[in-house]
């Protein structure tokens, strides 16, 4: 409006000068408009990724990743719910005999492919709303609720007989895999310390019935 009205009055120079400091300064405001946008645009994409590290930290922390199986931190939290609630419940200990062998002679990769088939064959064979983690190395724990450790041996044979099942002579010929397992109770309201006391125990039934097996 300045340039018109200096143009208006002849005054063609201060014109001129008016019109190039309106459009320096139209200039001025849409530099700052793009960087509002960039920098809009540009926290938006780090809130973006922050979300997916979030959600894949979260993942990462409650899922084993070869396994895809709960991990030992969900494994805690999973019954530290049900001690909550109230609900008893038995764990049992699943441990591969004979896996360090098949790590020596075929090495670490087939000894994944192996971990990989046990957790699939652990899935396959528990009912529906049992709890199956792979607690770390070659073992495995189970959660069952509502059911009494007398009925445990009935599930220790319906897993010995899903890994018989598998074919590992033609994954790691010329070796065995068995199953050794123990159980025990989780009762009702043990708080904090009933994954690690229940774990113990069954994990030393699992070495009793795997010296009782060999020397059998």
């Amino acid at each position: 409006m300045r340039a018109l009205s200096f143009l208006a009055e002849g005054d063609h120079a201060t014109a001129y000068q008016a019109d190039r400091e309106a459009f320096a300064a139209q200039a001025r405001v849409n530099d700052q408009l793009r960087r509002f946008f960039v920098d809009a645009v540009a926290t938006r994409l780090d809130h973006e990724e922050l979300r997916r590290r979030v959600v894949a930290y979260g993942e990462q922390a409650t899922t084993d990743p070869l396994t895809g199986l709960p991990n030992r931190r969900h494994l805690h939290e999973y019954v530290s719910d049900l001690a909550a609630r109230g609900e008893p419940a038995v764990l049992g200990v699943v441990d591969l005999d004979g896996f360090n062998r098949i790590n020596n002679v075929h090495g670490h990769l087939s000894g994944d492919t192996v971990l990989q088939r046990a957790a699939g064959a652990l899935n396959r064979v528990m009912r529906r709303g049992d709890f199956v983690a792979r607690y770390g190395g070659d073992q495995f724990v189970l959660v069952l609720k509502e059911t009494p450790l007398g009925r445990t041996d009935i599930i220790s044979d319906r897993i010995r007989q899903a890994l018989n099942d598998e074919d590992w002579e033609a994954l790691v010929p010329g070796t065995e895999l068995t199953a050794a397992i123990g159980w025990a109770e989780i009762a009702a309201g043990a708080g904090p310390q009933g994954v690690p006391n229940a774990f113990s125990l069954a994990d030393e039934a699992m070495r009793q019935a795997k010296q009782s097996r060999r020397h059998g």
